[in-house]
């Protein structure tokens, strides 16, 4: 009994974490911020120069 309401509570949280995820996903998107790519490096300006 205890054991099918914590994992209940968990596939909840879980699905809950998920849609937040996607939520802020969206809101990110429309603000027009480009998503975080797994490699990038912190800092403004990017190794490669123009020229």
């Amino acid at each position: 009994m205890l054991r099918d309401i914590a994992l209940m509570l968990a596939v909840f949280l879980w699905g809950l974490a998920r849609v937040g995820y996607a939520v802020a996903e969206i809101i990110r998107a429309l603000n027009g911020e480009p998503r975080r790519k797994v490699g990038a490096k912190a800092g403004p300006h990017s190794q490669r120069r123009r020229g």
